[in-house]
């Protein structure tokens, strides 16, 4: 049996591997090391995008209250002056 180069493919990913490599969903907070169990390596914050609308931006900046995690959190301005 011989192929030519032209004739290899790729296979194409199965299923069960394309939406964890093709998925843009992102955590928020730091991730501890999976060999130690412990409450805080939950404190995780799961997003479906990286690009959010002003509703999850203000739930997010929500959880920095007490009774919703004190997630310590800040913004930043991504804002320059024209003239720069």
């Amino acid at each position: 049996f011989k192929q030519r180069f032209a004739q290899v493919t790729n296979p194409p990913i199965d299923p069960l591997r394309e939406g964890v490599v093709m998925s843009v969903a992102m955590t928020l907070g730091k991730k501890e090391s999976i060999y130690k169990v412990s409450e805080k390596g939950a404190r995780l914050i799961h997003l479906e995008s990286p690009v959010l609308n002003s509703n999850e931006m203000e739930r997010i900046a929500s959880y920095a209250e007490e009774e919703n995690g004190g997630f310590a959190q800040g913004t930043i301005s991504t804002r320059y002056s024209l003239s720069d």
